[in-house]
């Protein structure tokens, strides 16, 4: 039997040394999001740390635009049929405009630390290089993610007034780096074994909470739904969860009950979920390990 490996590329940007992000745009969270994934995925679905990349403002290699890409093409590059591969972003979206046919639309983006925005025609090719076989989750915390495999979004805020406990995850489009936004690819790309989730609608906000006001503390609300739902105890303990606790979750539950978490805790914001007719049913990232 051939073996197969789990592999992940974990992105978080918190925008703390760039000088072009005022201080009301800066996150706190993003990095402690990277953090806590990367412990749930090794603890829980047996991700060894060497098949793990990270890139932070900690990290030697930054979160660039350069560097996100050519990691996520190196984890792709690096897959085989019956791998696991996860691609995992904590920052700021937000949106490019881009002119088809002399009408000015709105196209959603992910914001690395550069601030030079990657739109789903930088990602999507990637995507279609997967080798048959490998099941590919790309998990999107960030504002207006659910718009990425979408040409076209309206935009507008559904977030509350954050307050001191709350911050936007979005960067305004009149900081963002040059970019070029090509037409049509979401059309081109097959869904099988591809798990997209994001954190909010295309056309929402999506945030992170101070724990009693504490920044360093700051942890997205969508990452934190989701690692609350894998770290329940039917997740965690196999006498809670019987005989079955390599499949306990599948795509279909993890999307469904992370919305509903989100929803427990107050928050407006809707996960967006898009995965192919033979994936719903599919172990979330291969399983747990015992």
């Amino acid at each position: 039997m051939a073996v197969t490996n789990k592999l992940a590329l974990l992105v978080g940007c918190n925008y703390t040394n760039n000088h072009k992000v005022p201080v009301e745009n800066k996150l706190h969270g993003c990095i402690n999001d990277v953090n806590a994934v990367q412990a749930l995925i090794r603890q829980r679905f047996g991700f060894q740390d060497k098949n793990i990349t990270i890139l932070t403002e900690e990290t030697e290699m930054k979160p660039t635009s350069y560097n996100i890409m050519y990691q996520l093409k190196s984890l792709i590059d690096a897959a085989k049929p019956g791998d696991t591969l996860l691609f995992y972003f904590s920052g700021g979206g937000a949106v490019v405009k881009h002119t088809v046919k002399n009408k000015i639309t709105d196209i959603p983006a992910i914001v690395p630390s550069d601030l030079h925005p990657i739109t789903v025609d930088f990602i999507l090719p990637k995507l279609n290089l997967l080798p048959d076989g490998a099941f590919f989750t790309f998990i999107c915390d960030s504002s207006y993610s659910g718009g990425l495999f979408h040409n076209e979004v309206q935009i507008e805020s559904n977030v509350r007034d954050p307050g001191s406990n709350f911050r936007r995850k979005t960067i305004p489009s009149n900081l963002l780096q040059s970019h070029n936004v090509f037409e049509n690819l979401a059309a081109g790309i097959s869904l099988n074994n591809k798990f997209l989730f994001s954190s909010s609608k295309a056309n929402e906000e999506s945030v992170e909470v101070y724990p009693n006001g504490d920044e360093s503390k700051a942890i997205s609300a969508f990452s934190n739904a989701i690692q609350t739902l894998l770290n329940s105890p039917q997740a965690v303990n196999p006498s809670v969860a019987g005989n079955h606790l390599n499949a306990l979750y599948n795509i279909w539950e993890v999307a469904a009950y992370t919305k509903a978490v989100l929803g427990i805790l107050g928050f407006d914001q809707h996960p967006y979920v898009n995965y192919g007719d033979n994936t719903a049913a599919a172990s979330f990232l291969g399983g747990y390990v015992a």
